[in-house]
C-alpha cells in the first residue's frame, strides 16, 4: 500500500520524518526483515548474563541491585517474533556499578570549577554540543583533581548519551579518541553490554521508543520522566532479538535512511523549483501590461497551481499580486465612457463641505500634497493618486469602557471579537455607555473598523448587516466612509500590498506596534471611477472565490495524504 499511493504521501520533505518513524518502528517490532531460524534465542544469552551478574555480585566485584518485578502481560506493547524477549535497561547495560548515571545534580559542575585547557586537565561534555551530528566538543575543563572527585560521571569512548534537558530524548554513541571527561547535569549515560546488545540497534530502538512514549502514551510528567534513570530502570520496556538480528537490522536501516536521505533531499528540490516556479508566474502576473495578457497568465496558474508550487502560502501570494493588479488599474479594462476620477473627487469634496455646513463633521486642516517620492507606480488615464482621509466622513479612536456579560442593550465589539473578516455577534459582550456617546460611537453599515494596535494591527472588517444596537472599543479605528465611494472598494485597498507596506512603515512603538488615525488618514490609495471600483470589485471577489477553492483542494489534498499514511500506518502495526 505505502509504495502504491508513495508519490500521493511523500508529496513534501516533512512527510519523510514519518516515513523515519515507520522504518524505525517497524524495525523494532522485527517487522523489517525475516528471521533467521539458525539464531539462538536471546533468552539463552539473557540467562548467561544472569549467572554472570551473579557471580559478579558473589565476588563482591558489583553491589547488588534492588529486584525489578516481572515484567506482566499487561505492560507489553506488542507481541514479539519468536525469539526475542522484552526486556528492562538493567538487563542490557554493562556488568558494572558506573553503567547508568546521569551528571551531577545537587553538585552541578559550577563556573568557578573551570580551568584553562593543559596537561592536568579534562573536558566537560555538555548537551548543547554533545547531540550536535557534527560532534562540536565544548571548551570547558577542569582539574584533574576535580575529575577524581565527579570520576563516577566519566564516559568513555562507545558510551550513549541522552539528553535530559532541552531535546529531551536525543541520543548519541561518543566516538574513538575522545578527550578524556565527565558529563554535566544535562546528560545521562549508558554504558551497554556489547555481548548482549549493539550500539546502533539501541540508538534505533530508543528513538522508536521516544516517540511512542512522547506522542502516543506520555502523559502528564511522563515527557521529562523518559530519560530519569528510575523511569528508564522501571517502566521502560526494550524489544531485544539476538544480536546477528540487531547487526542485520542495524544494515538495513542504514539502508532505508540513506533512502530517506535522498527522498528528503530530492523533495526539498521538488519544492524549491516548484516555489521558484511559481514566483516566477506570480512575477510575470504583477509585470502584466494588458488585461488579455492578465486573462491568459491567470487561467495558466490557476489550471496548474498544484503543479507550480508546494510552498505553503502560495495561494496568499496569488490574492495578494490579484489585489495588486486590481488597485493598478490591470485587473480589468478600463472603459472610455466613464468619467475620471477628478470628477468624483469633485463631487466628494461638495459632499464634505455639506457635510460641513450641516456641522454634522468638523472643518478639518489641509492634508499635505502628495510628492513624488509618495507614487508607487503610474496610474492610468483619468485616475487620481488621493490620501485615505478623503474618501471619509471621519477616522477616529473607538470607545473606552469594561466589557461585560449582563444584556446593557449595546453590543461592545473589540479587535479580538473579529476573526477572518467577520464578528460572531453572538459572543461579542455588552456595555454601559450613555445616549451621547452611543451616538457618537454607534456602528452602522459599511463602517470600516481597523485594529491599530497589536498582532493583528491595521486588519480591517467592514460592518455590514448589522443587527444589533453596538459600538467599538477603543483599540479599534473607525473609517466612516462618503455616500460618494464605494465603501468595499476602500475595504478592498486595506487588504492590498500597497496598503501593508505603507502601514508597517507608519507603525509606532517597538514593543508593540501601533498606529494612529493620523497615519491612517494620510496613506496614499489609487482612486478610479465609481463604474470602475464597481468593476473592479466584482473581479476581484469572483477570482477570491477561485483561489478559496484552490486552498480548500489543496488542503484536502494534504489530509488525504496525512490520512492515508496514518491509515497505511495503523494497518502496518496490527499484531
Amino acid at each position: 500500500m505505502l509504495l502504491n499511493e508513495f508519490s500521493v504521501i511523500f508529496d513534501r520533505p516533512e512527510k519523510v520524518k514519518k516515513l523515519r518513524e515507520y522504518i524505525l518502528s517497524l524495525a523494532v517490532r522485527g517487522k523489517i526483515l525475516q528471521q533467521d531460524e539458525n539464531d539462538e534465542p536471546v533468552s539463552v544469552l539473557l540467562e548467561k548474563v544472569r549467572e554472570e551478574k551473579n557471580r559478579l555480585v558473589k565476588e563482591k566485584k558489583i553491589k547488588k541491585e534492588k529486584p525489578l518485578p516481572e515484567i506482566s502481560e499487561c505492560e507489553l506493547p506488542y507481541e514479539l517474533p519468536k525469539g526475542w524477549e522484552w526486556v528492562r535497561l538493567m538487563d542490557i547495560v554493562a556488568l558494572n556499578d558506573n553503567s547508568v548515571r546521569r551528571g551531577p545534580f545537587g553538585s552541578a559542575i559550577k563556573k568557578d570549577m573551570f580551568v584553562p585547557k593543559g596537561e592536568n586537565t579534562c573536558k566537560i561534555y555538555e548537551q548543547k554540543n554533545a547531540i550536535k551530528k557534527d560532534w562540536k566538543l565544548g571548551e570547558y575543563y577542569i582539574s584533574n583533581e576535580k575529575y577524581e572527585e565527579l570520576k563516577r560521571f566519566e564516559v568513555v569512548e562507545g558510551d550513549i548519551i541522552i539528553s535530559c534537558a532541552g531535546t529531551i530524548g536525543e541520543t548519541y554513541i561518543l566516538p574513538k579518541g575522545i578527550e578524556k571527561g565527565i558529563i554535566n547535569q544535562a546528560l545521562l549515560k549508558i554504558r551497554l553490554n556489547e555481548e548482549v546488545i549493539d550500539n546502533t540497534y539501541f540508538i534505533n530502538m530508543f528513538k522508536s521508543l521516544t516517540q511512542r512514549e512522547i506522542n502516543e502514551s506520555a502523559k502528564g510528567s511522563a515527557m521529562k520522566n523518559l530519560v530519569s534513570i528510575d523511569y528508564l530502570k522501571s517502566n521502560v520496556l526494550f524489544p531485544l532479538p539476538s544480536l546477528n538480528e540487531q547487526k542485520r537490522i542495524v544494515e538495513k536501516v542504514d539502508y532505508l535512511m540513506a533512502f530517506c536521505d535522498n527522498l528528503e533531499a530530492q523533495l526539498e528540490e521538488k519544492v524549491k523549483y516548484g516555489s521558484l516556479s511559481a514566483k516566477s508566474v506570480l512575477n510575470g502576473v504583477s509585470n502584466c501590461s494588458f488585461y488579455e495578457e492578465l486573462e491568459e497568465a491567470l487561467r495558466f496558474i490557476i489550471d496548474n497551481f498544484k503543479d507550480l508550487t508546494l510552498a505553503d502560502g502560495a495561494v496568499g501570494e496569488l490574492k495578494n499580486a490579484i489585489l495588486s493588479l486590481a488597485v493598478k488599474g490591470k485587473l480589468v479594462p478600463q472603459d472610455e465612457s466613464d468619467e475620471p476620477a477628478s470628477a468624483l473627487l469633485e463631487r466628494i469634496r461638495e459632499e464634505k463641505d455639506r457635510l460641513v455646513k450641516d456641522k454634522k463633521i468638523k472643518k478639518e486642516k489641509p492634508l499635505p500634497e502628495i510628492s513624488e517620492d509618495e507614487i508607487p507606480y503610474e496610474l492610468p488615464k483619468d485616475w487620481e493618486w488621493i490620501r485615505m482621509r478623503e474618501l471619509a466622513q471621519n477616522i477616529h479612536y473607538g470607545y473606552t469602557a469594561s466589557a461585560k456579560i449582563d444584556n446593557t442593550g449595546v453590543k461592545f465589539v473589540r479587535i479580538t471579537d473579529i476573526q477572518n473578516n467577520m464578528v460572531n455577534w453572538g459572543t461579542v459582550p455588552y456595555c454601559d455607555i450613555d445616549e451621547k456617546k452611543l451616538e457618537s460611537c454607534k456602528l452602522e453599515n459599511n463602517d470600516i473598523l481597523i485594529a491599530r494596535t497589536g498582532g493583528t494591527i491595521g486588519k480591517s472588517f467592514i460592518v455590514e448587516n448589522v443587527e444589533y444596537s453596538a459600538v467599538f472599543a477603543s483599540y479599534l479605528i473607525r473609517v466612516i466612509p462618503l455616500k460618494s465611494i464605494n465603501p468595499r472598494y476602500l475595504k478592498l485597498f486595506l487588504e492590498t500590498p500597497l496598503y501593508w507596506r505603507q502601514l508597517i512603515s507608519k507603525s509606532q512603538g517597538t514593543g508593540q506596534p501601533n498606529v494612529n488615525a493620523v497615519s491612517l488618514s494620510e496613506l496614499v490609495m489609487p482612486l478610479p471611477s465609481i463604474n470602475e471600483q464597481e468593476r473592479i470589485i466584482d473581479r476581484v471577489e469572483k477570482l477570491m472565490k477561485v483561489c478559496d477553492e484552490l486552498e480548500l483542494r489543496i488542503e484536502k489534498s494534504k489530509k488525504y495524504s496525512e490520512k492515508l499514511m496514518e491509515c497505511i500506518l495503523k494497518n502496518s502495526f496490527k499484531a
